[in-house]
């Protein structure tokens, strides 16, 4: 049973569910902090063209194998300092599903913690903004935390946390599908697509993933931009078909991709390219291959990419297959093609994940001529992390005359930032997340002439997980911000 009590709350009808029956509400639903937390015991439905609007600071507390049903529309408010919560009434026993089907129309969940629960939609547009899913059930292989199925998504500054059960974001037939500034870990194929076209998978973090970080099936045009993946029980990068259709056009760029079974695969008739990427310590960098008979090999077009320390072979193309390389660096062999390098390539410290280059590498300004320059006016580097010749991350200012240093980046234990001041001025040094969420603030006060040192020492803070964030330095009236990447020791 439930109790329906009226208020004025932005002119809506304001529903307190207290005990939920089996039970399909209708209008516009609000649930709220207030009457938190709803204690949800058997299935909620929302009817098409009814809204339920949750909003900051709400619990609800969900019973086993109980569903959300909506067939309106759901739009959740949560904020940074009070998300909204879908938790398991009984902490180690997980509920159901929360369902959307509403053909063409838009759902949206910001700033929310979805534990123990899956999540399902069919033909609507979708947005996560801030959205953590944990998972620690006995998930199926085949069953996935979240499915889009039709529609569109877009997953920006969320997180998936399995128990290497099931599988993380499967998106199936989404138009865009565009997944950015994410964190996934300890999940089985973290991000899958099929038949997707124009998707964007963008700075996202990969770490512990037991079978494939990325594995794309009949998708066109899809850019997988940016991103850092770590430690892969299976490929890094999976490219194919799996009996839907090969994937082509795909555009793989500036990633790094260390630790893995295999660094990237292109299988069954799929194709693309891979430019200005890092790939360390894998079992094979780059295979190209035949895995089901009849759909023919895989291509692939590397160029200012760098294959290092590969454990058994940098490149591998079977007698279907094609790899043509260039302007790419091994440190196991000279590989065949044009302007390729057999060297060193000279990282700052790859123990610790710093994957930059040192200014003596024979990857810098050893790209192909023809690419676009790198944004310190060079020509452009080999490999994911280019080197700035004005010095690592250095911008200056010419009315304060100050410079600015930070360092290294990629970073793991510590992050340094020096800078100098040739006049008095009030300084303040602050680390946010992809979300403009504020992390750390480091320097907060009036400054004299002088040269200054900061060492952020990341074990010093609050945990943080590996992946991007974002250094913001404000002297005086200008500020200045710098992109830096924390990458765990191994």
């Amino acid at each position: 049973m439930f109790f329906v009590k009226f208020n004025c709350f932005r002119n809506l009808i304001f529903i307190v569910l207290l005990i939920a029956s089996s039970q399909a509400f209708s209008g516009t639903i609000i649930f709220n902090k207030e009457n938190s937390p709803y204690i949800i015991d058997s299935n909620l439905v929302i009817n098409s063209g009814d809204t339920l609007i949750i909003t900051e600071g709400t619990v609800l507390m969900i019973d086993a194998a109980v569903d959300i049903n909506i067939f309106g529309h759901i739009f959740v408010y949560g904020t940074v300092d009070e998300p909204v919560s879908f938790l398991p009434l009984v902490d180690s026993i997980g509920w159901g599903q929360i369902k959307i089907d509403n053909y063409g129309s838009n759902s949206e969940f910001n700033y929310t913690l979805i534990k123990d629960g899956t999540f399902y939609s069919k033909n609507v547009n979708m947005t996560f903004f801030n959205v953590d899913f944990i998972n620690t059930q006995d998930l199926q292989w085949n069953n996935p935390i979240i499915e889009i199925k039709s529609g569109s998504v877009d997953f920006r500054n969320s997180s998936i946390t399995g128990s290497n059960k099931g599988e993380g974001l499967l998106v199936n037939n989404g138009i865009p599908a565009i997944i950015k500034n994410c964190y996934f870990t300890t999940i089985p194929d973290a991000v899958e697509f099929i038949n997707n076209i124009n998707g964007i998978i963008s700075n996202n973090t990969f770490e512990n993933i037991p079978d494939d970080a990325i594995d794309l099936n009949y998708s066109r045009n899809v850019l997988i931009d940016s991103n850092i993946i770590l430690n892969v029980g299976d490929r890094g990068l999976e490219i194919g078909n799996e009996n839907f259709g090969n994937s082509i056009n795909i555009s793989i760029r500036r990633n790094l991709i260390a630790y893995c079974n295999e660094g990237i695969l292109f299988k069954d008739g799929s194709s693309g390219e891979i430019i200005n990427n890092t790939l360390y310590g894998n079992n094979i960098g780059i295979r190209c291959a035949e895995l089901i008979q009849g759909y023919g090999g895989g291509s692939a077009v590397v160029e200012n990419t760098i294959i290092s320390n590969s454990i058994d072979c940098d490149i591998f193309a079977d007698s279907l297959s094609e790899i043509l390389i260039s302007y790419s660096l091994s440190d196991n062999s000279l590989l065949p093609g044009d302007s390729n390098i057999f060297d060193d390539p000279q990282f700052v410290n790859p123990v610790v994940n710093d994957f930059n280059l040192e200014s003596t590498s024979p990857c810098v300004d050893k790209g192909n001529p023809d690419s676009p320059i790198d944004p310190d006016s060079t020509i452009a580097d080999i490999g994911a992390y280019y080197y700035d010749i004005t010095g690592i991350l250095k911008d200056k200012f010419d009315e304060n005359s100050l410079s600015i240093n930070v360092y290294p980046n990629p970073f793991s234990s510590y992050l340094i930032i020096d800078y100098d001041l040739e006049k008095e001025s009030k300084v303040k040094i602050d680390i946010y997340d992809p979300s403009g969420k504020l992390i750390k603030n480091l320097v907060n006060k009036a400054q004299s002439k002088s040269h200054n040192s900061i060492k952020w020492k990341s074990e010093n803070s609050q945990i943080i997980k590996a992946g991007i964030y974002f250094c913001r330095i404000s002297v005086d009236d200008i500020t200045q911000g710098f992109m830096i990447i924390y990458l765990p020791s191994q």
